[in-house]
Order: structure tokens, then C-alpha cells, then sequence
């Protein structure tokens, strides 16, 4: 049976480490896609949980303040004021699909920063984890740990993994998703990207519970302001 996302409310969306059932957290979303229920198991989303929808375009972006992996602390409204912003949400360092994508944006760095773009990663893992992916992808762009999920919940990516998902993601993680977690579940982004312009409004939003599909360097470009 396909559902379509109704009615976003991002202060719903904060409340998604509560307990729903799959309805009523597709009810609280808004015309982002529309989803057959019962086949987002298959990309390790618990739909006992709030379903993440994600953030439409025409929306303005969630301000958050953080601190990235050189120990520089930022306020994301005081970077777009002067850049776009390609803000991406990934699941961790032993994500290789992950790990292609934040390869590919470090690679392209250079033609994003004369676009005037910023780049900034957001990431569920503690710092362990994101000092992996950096080396890793010798990454010169900020990347953000997320272990509150507090900037995961305001854009609308969070979901609860099913306990088989996590149990398999863990046996190659090196730093395990559930490590600061009282229960074996991890807490993990649909890998979003959005493209945020200079008056703080996203301008482009790929959002997609399925994992393997993922925000392309020529398709950020396209939007450019």
C-alpha cells in the first residue's frame, strides 16, 4: 500500500526518539515522496519509529552552532551568509557508499569553493568515528559529530535502525553506532544533501531512504545561484 507524506512540523520532528507506529509517523511528514511502508525495512529504517521525511525545498535551514573535527566551531546562518552551502548527512565511517560520496566532494573541493560553495558533513558518530572518515577521505571541508542528533532531528533525517541492520553494520564498524547507546539499536541519518543559499533557504534537497542513491557533484552545480 503506498502512503503519501502529509504536514511537516519540525518541532514533530524533534520528537522522533519517542515510540510511534508507522502511520502516525507518516502522517506527521509533508509531501517529500511518497513510500511503500513496508519496504523501508529493507534499508534498516524501524518503522516502529517517526519515519523521517526530510526537509523540501523552499524551506529555510535549521540554524545549529558546532564544532568540527580541526576544533573549529561555526554558526551555520554566519556561513551562508557569504557562501551556498552543500550540507550532507552520512551514516559513519563504515559506510562505503558514505565514503565514495564524502571522496568524490573532497575531490571536487576546489571547483565547489570557486562556485563559493561551503561544504559541511553531519554524522551520528562520535569524534572517534569522524577522525576515521577525515583521514580516510583527507577531507579539507568541516565535518560535524552528531551524537545528539539534535541537527539529524531538525532536518528530518533521523531514523532508528532495525536491530538485524544494526547487528550487521557493527560487525564492520570499527567505532560501533551504538557505542554511547543504552540499547543495541543504532540512530542513523537518511543521507541527505541540501544545498542552502546566501538568504538561508534550501534552493535543492536529495533525500532518499534508500542508501545507495546519493546527491551527485553535477547536480549541486545545476542549482547554483
Amino acid at each position: 500500500m503506498k502512503y503519501t507524506i502529509q504536514s511537516i512540523v519540525l518541532m514533530l520532528l524533534l520528537l522522533g526518539s519517542h515510540r510511534l507506529s508507522a502511520q502516525e509517523g507518516i502522517q506527521r511528514a509533508e509531501n517529500v515522496y511518497t513510500v511503500d511502508i513496508e519496504d523501508l525495512t529493507q534499508y534498516g529504517i524501524d518503522t516502529g519509529y517517526l519515519v523521517p521525511a526530510g526537509l523540501p525545498t523552499g524551506m529555510y535551514a535549521p540554524d545549529f552552532y558546532a564544532t568540527d573535527q580541526r576544533g573549529e566551531s561555526f554558526r551555520l546562518s554566519d556561513i551562508y551568509k557569504d557562501h551556498q552551502v552543500v550540507l550532507m548527512f552520512y551514516r559513519g565511517h563504515w559506510c562505503s557508499i558514505c565514503n565514495a560520496q564524502l571522496q568524490k566532494l573532497s575531490d571536487s573541493l576546489d571547483l565547489l569553493e570557486d562556485n563559493e560553495i561551503k561544504v559541511i558533513a553531519v554524522t551520528p558518530e562520535s569524534m572517534a568515528g569522524v577522525s576515521i572518515m577525515s583521514r580516510s577521505v583527507n577531507a579539507r571541508f568541516s565535518i560535524v559529530s552528531d551524537t545528539t542528533h539534535i541537527i539529524l532531528d531538525a532536518y528530518g533525517v533521523t531514523f532508528h535502525a532495525t536491530e538485524d541492520y544494526t547487528e550487521r553494520i557493527e560487525k564492520s564498524a570499527i567505532i560501533k553506532p551504538t557505542e554511547d547507546l543504552a540499547h543495541h539499536q543504532a540512530i542513523l541519518p537518511v543521507p541527505a544533501t541540501y544545498l542552502i543559499d546566501r538568504g538561508g533557504e534550501i534552493i535543492y534537497a536529495h533525500f532518499d531512504p534508500n542508501y545507495r542513491k546519493r546527491a551527485s557533484i553535477r547536480q549541486i552545480l545545476n542549482f547554483l545561484n
